[in-house]
């Protein structure tokens, strides 16, 4: 398909295709979905770390009972 490479914007967009077949309009859109995805992982990281202190916590009160 490198045709639809080299293809012209749709009527309406300011910017052309990339070599890749995405216009920035896109990119732009795929950039902002990926740091949100990233944001989340670290997010997931901190609860993940919660749980295992959590997690601990119990273990240590459980064996002083």
């Amino acid at each position: 398909m490198a045709f639809a490479r080299l293809a012209p914007a749709p009527p309406g967009r300011a910017s052309g295709r990339a070599l890749h077949g995405r216009s920035a309009d896109e990119e732009l859109g795929l950039a902002g979905v990926l740091s949100v995805v990233e944001q989340l992982e670290g997010d997931l990281g901190a609860v993940n770390r919660a749980l295992q202190d959590l997690e601990r916590l119990a273990k240590k009160d459980l064996s002083h009972r």
